[in-house]
C-alpha cells in the first residue's frame, strides 16, 4: 500500500504504529521519499495478505496523521511472482 500526504518528520515507526492500532500489522514499512511538500512524501507498507492490506486501507480512509495532513492511500498490485512465493511460504508453514 502506498501512503502520501504526511509531514516530513514522520518516521516508519509512526506509520507502523498507526496501522497496528487499526488492525493487522504490515510486514514492513518504508519511507521512500521525504519532502517539505507533504503531497510529495511517499511511504509504502507491505502486507503478507491482500485482504489485510485492503482492510487497513479502508480503516485509514480519511485518517489525519497530523492536523491538516489527511493520508492519501492507494493499493499497489502484487506481482505474480510475489503472489506465488507468498503462497509457497504459507503452504510450507501450514504443512
Amino acid at each position: 500500500m502506498e501512503l502520501r500526504n504526511f509531514p516530513h518528520w514522520t518516521v516508519c515507526d509512526d506509520i507502523k504504529t498507526i496501522i497496528l492500532s487499526l488492525g493487522p500489522g504490515p510486514k514492513r514499512v518504508r519511507v521512500i521519499h521525504y519532502d517539505p511538500e507533504p503531497s510529495l512524501s511517499i511511504a509504502r507498507a507491505y502486507f503478507q495478505e491482500e485482504e489485510e492490506r485492503d482492510a487497513i486501507q479502508k480503516a485509514l480512509a480519511g485518517y489525519e496523521i497530523s492536523p491538516g495532513y489527511v493520508l492519501k492511500l492507494s493499493a499497489l498490485p502484487r506481482t505474480m511472482l510475489a503472489s506465488r512465493m507468498f503462497r509457497k511460504v504459507k503452504d510450507l508453514l501450514l504443512a
